[in-house]
């Protein structure tokens, strides 16, 4: 993988690799992650070594993810911006104060989940282009949304939303709404004394039996329920 200035690669755990400078030296940001915690007391070498001093067993774990198959692999990103949030681990992990393990360990799942991010939407213009859509459907999700009036109103084919949606959020268009409608939803039982049709008809669905139908399959329990489990 060519490297350059911000480019990212991100390498599974076991895998053998070598940095190769052809011109002028790299100035790089190194991290290794121990996902499980099970060698927190061991503080492995933070700087590279040459290829030919690489013993196979300074390999501490090999792991591979069933629930996350994207860290699986390698993941090459390239024009990212996540120098500053790397320059800020840097400083906490210098730092050393009270709260910095708690503060790094946050700030890394940050990165992995912008990591996976960036990896799924491939390019900046493409996750820009997702990001319009989610807030247009954050806004008018009250409303008969589907992928043809969203292409209308963002010019595109009814099948590149329906694709950019489902690599934004992993799920297809109705199924996101019917998802974001129930989050809107679970607001209002718990803030509100909003009756359930009144609180079906606020986010766009007013057939109450299709809301508690919809309602139940996401959270497990009918909305009257919900409200009263909450609610204590």
């Amino acid at each position: 993988y060519p490297v350059q200035k911000g480019v990212l690669v991100y390498i599974r755990s076991g895998t053998v690799h070598y940095i190769s400078v052809e011109k002028e030296p790299i100035v790089w940001i190194g991290c290794n992650f121990d996902f499980f915690r099970t060698h927190s007391a061991y503080i492995p070498p933070t700087s590279a070594i040459p290829a030919v001093k690489f013993n196979p067993d300074d390999v501490l774990e090999k792991t591979l993810f069933s629930d996350s198959e994207l860290f699986s692999d390698t993941i090459y990103l390239i024009d990212v911006p996540f120098e500053p949030l790397f320059s800020r681990i840097v400083r906490e992990y210098a730092e050393f104060s009270r709260f910095s393990d708690e503060i790094c360990s946050a700030q890394l799942k940050e990165l992995l989940f912008k990591v996976a991010k960036c990896s799924t939407l491939q390019t900046q213009s493409i996750q820009r282009q997702a990001e319009e859509i989610l807030v247009y459907i954050h806004g008018h999700y009250a409303e008969k949304l589907t992928n043809k009036a969203i292409a209308e109103r963002f010019s595109y084919h009814p099948n590149y939303i329906s694709a950019l949606i489902r690599s934004a959020t992993g799920v297809p268009l109705h199924r996101y709404l019917m998802q974001y409608r129930v989050h809107r939803a679970t607001i209002l039982l718990q803030s509100t004394d909003m009756s359930v049709s009144e609180i079906g008809a606020e986010i766009g669905m007013p057939d109450l039996k299709a809301f508690s139908k919809c309602f139940t399959s996401v959270t497990g329990s009918p909305p009257s329920s919900y409200r009263s489990r909450e609610r204590g």
